[in-house]
């Protein structure tokens, strides 16, 4: 059977593929409940790049969620039911001092899947036991982040220690595309094996980032193999709904300890502040601490959306509506 590599590898502004094959979430639903299938984790604030394009660079970098806070927090996600993490930034999560201990404990003690995103900078100094616990990982770069010899290096060190572990690159393309950049990204992908490599209009720039069609005719003029690339343009959006349904299915925890309602939220509001939080604080969901986290998915509580000036989950968020309605006759399809 033929992967479907934008509906695996992607969410937002995509056709919500996955809640129509997930037994678990269709079963939740028929009860009134929304599991936190899949949260973001962002561990640390600290990183060890100061990219452009950052979404989060007016962040406090001395942030870092404990050890004892993310087991606390992942325990009672783990009850309600989730299945799925990607630690993630925030900043750089392989600089969290903690790493070692804390993808093992949500992969091996509490038996849920592991995604990482990362910068790739730190991929050869950790050991394979480490990627034994690591689903997939996902390599942020960027147009002026060349793949030097040094760099190259790098990445194939921590892909041999990783033989098990599905990889990926999520490129930003700027308003001046480095084409010898992007493809160089998608050759070295092609050659080692990636799922898939995501190049993604600069959401911060998106009024002046050529068309994805446009780097797609230049990656064919060029000879480059484009299978295993998913263009996302992220120019058609909406603004967001009162009843945020997937900030319950896809909860993001930052490292500042609040809860917000989806990975997204650092560009929904109307003038983003490079923060996931906005200068009125209305994008965090709560906090995440056990006795809120628990509150919140035993009442169905879901964010109020209707602050968010560029939502991306617009599909997910009415096929949960509508999954959580009661359906007379359901054999007459």
């Amino acid at each position: 059977m033929e992967t479907d590599i934008p509906q695996s590898y992607t969410a937002a502004a995509n056709f919500p593929l996955k809640l129509f094959v997930h037994e678990e979430v269709i079963r939740s639903t028929k009860n009134g409940f929304i599991p936190p299938i899949h949260v973001q984790l962002c561990p640390t604030n600290r990183c060890n790049r100061n990219c452009s394009y950052c979404s989060c660079s007016a962040r406090d970098k001395t942030l870092e969620l404990s050890f004892q806070r993310i087991c606390q927090i992942m325990d009672v996600f783990r009850v309600l039911g989730c299945r799925a993490v990607t630690i993630t930034g925030g900043g750089e999560p392989l600089l969290h001092p903690d790493i070692q201990k804390i993808i093992p404990y949500i992969a091996k003690y509490l038996g849920i899947e592991v995604g990482l995103v990362t910068n790739g900078m730190l991929l050869n100094k950790f050991s394979p036991q480490l990627w034994d616990n690591v689903l997939w990982c996902r390599i942020s770069n960027d147009d002026s982040r060349p793949l030097t010899q040094e760099y190259i290096k790098v990445l194939e060190e921590g892909l041999e220690m990783s033989p098990r572990v599905d990889w990926a690159f999520s490129h930003v393309v700027s308003k001046e595309p480095n084409m010898d950049v992007i493809s160089d990204v998608v050759e070295f992908a092609n050659r080692h094996n990636f799922t898939h490599i995501r190049l993604v209009s600069d959401l911060l720039d998106l009024e002046h980032v050529r068309p994805m069609l446009e780097i797609k005719e230049e990656l064919r003029k060029r000879g480059v193999d484009d299978k295993l690339v998913v263009y996302q343009e992220r120019k058609n959006y909406e603004i967001g709904t009162s009843k945020c349904l997937i900030s319950l299915l896809k909860p993001t925890v930052g490292a500042d300890g609040n809860l917000y309602p989806c990975c997204g939220i650092q560009y929904a509001s109307p003038n983003p502040t490079r923060d996931f939080k906005d200068e009125e604080g209305r994008m965090v969901m709560g906090k995440a601490t056990p006795a809120e986290i628990g509150e919140i998915w035993r009442a169905c509580h879901p964010f109020d959306g209707s602050v968010c000036a560029v939502c991306y989950y617009g599909e997910y968020n009415r096929s949960l509506a509508l999954m959580l309605k009661k359906i007379q006759h359901p054999n007459h399809v």
